[in-house]
């Protein structure tokens, strides 16, 4: 893989985790201020939704230090 594709390819993973973590951000809000407080069912599929996201993120740092070794 060539330098740019590897710089583009760090590019695509932080802007996925940038993704990951908005819609985070939305959960949580929603299970304070919005249907996850009126609803638990909500509330609980926030939370693994949270729980999921979070797991892809540390898949994506993961990838993303592999990837960024391969530069040097």
């Amino acid at each position: 893989m060539e330098r740019q594709e590897t710089v583009n390819l760090l590019n695509k993973i932080l802007d996925a985790i940038e993704h990951y973590e908005e819609i985070i951000d939305d959960c949580k809000w929603s299970n304070e201020f919005g249907e996850g407080q009126e609803n638990k069912v909500y509330e609980f599929k926030n939370l693994d939704k949270i729980h999921t996201y979070g797991m892809c993120i540390d898949r994506l740092n993961e990838r993303f230090i592999k990837q960024l070794n391969t530069l040097k």
